[in-house]
């Protein structure tokens, strides 16, 4: 039986004499080349040969070749489906150039120790993250590596506490509030707090825009009460029947930024972190805590938080 050749070839060998058996294998070192020889259990007439197997093996080395091979090879970029584009090329010893003038679609083409670099510009869309594939290829050798990379787009539907207190903002809550939403009982049974960290209980928009327009950092619980109403607002309200996804994108926890939570999960947890803290005007822990939500609020409603994906 000829081992790493067909396990089901086999070949006989005259009593006391040999035979030559061809195959190929792939090496790219000197080296020691061993043979396995088997053989069945075997009976004729007087002469019984039990199964068993030997080995064989020769050194080999390899000489200066005759004939080189893509010495220089062609590689070509394909970018999410499209039409592939040549990067440059890469020559034994590592040399290389990159094709000019650059293709379209890329920048900063560059090369350095078979590494082929560049920069390409995506169009992000709001409220999505969508996967694009990259495939490289060796044109001589018709070898491809691919790589996908995720690129997400920034959560829309963010209006700040200034939108929310001035006229439009009212006209919105009055929209809302038509709709079936009691805005200000749901306000007032929030945890919201002012500059002295007691409750505030909003009942009307004039009171609540004054209390917005007034929000400042000393107490931290209280500029995060106001950041807060507002993502609330874009979440359960929104303008014109365009609302902020809660319950779909995720964002980075600001209790735990090694995982995500959706908009209305970091709502709950912010509203329950006030709850026991009305008043984070020292420094500490808490106050910590709390300027992480306000800040991810704050740049919600200023429309600047990425969807935020993660395994």
């Amino acid at each position: 039986t000829l081992t790493g050749v067909d396990s089901n070839s086999k070949v006989t060998v005259p009593g006391e004499g040999q035979i030559e058996v061809e195959y190929t294998c792939e090496v790219d070192e000197d080296g020691t080349n061993v043979a396995t020889i088997e053989w069945d259990e075997t009976a004729s007439g007087l002469i019984e040969l039990a199964k068993g197997e030997t080995e064989a093996e020769a050194e080999f080395e390899f000489g200066d070749p005759t004939k080189e091979t893509n010495e220089t090879v062609t590689v070509t970029d394909t970018f999410d489906g499209g039409s592939s584009i040549t990067l440059g090329t890469v020559s034994v010893g590592g040399a290389g150039t990159v094709t000019v003038p650059t293709p379209a679609g890329i920048s900063n083409l560059a090369y350095a120790a078979y590494v082929f670099t560049y920069r390409r510009t995506i169009a992000t869309v709001a409220d999505r993250c969508i996967d694009y594939k990259n495939t490289a290829e060796i044109v001589e050798t018709e070898q491809t590596d691919d790589a996908t990379v995720g690129v997400c787009g920034r959560i829309s539907g963010g209006n700040t506490i200034g939108f929310w207190g001035n006229k439009n903002g009212r006209a919105a809550i009055e929209a809302c509030i038509n709709a079936g939403t009691p805005v200000y009982s749901i306000l007032t049974g929030m945890n919201l707090v002012n500059a002295k960290g007691q409750d505030f209980n909003p009942s009307n928009h004039s009171g609540f825009n004054s209390w917005l327009q007034s929000a400042d950092a000393a107490n931290m619980s209280y500029m995060l009460s106001a950041q807060m109403a507002a993502t609330w607002l874009n979440v359960k309200c929104g303008v014109n029947g365009r609302k902020m996804d809660g319950t779909r994108l995720r964002v980075t926890d600001p209790a735990n930024p090694s995982s995500a939570i959706t908009i209305t999960q970091a709502l709950d947890a912010a509203n329950m972190f006030l709850a026991n803290n009305k008043n984070t005007t020292a420094s500490g822990p808490a106050r910590t805590l709390a300027e992480a939500y306000k800040s991810l609020f704050d740049r919600l409603n200023n429309g600047l938080v990425v969807v935020v994906v993660l395994p």
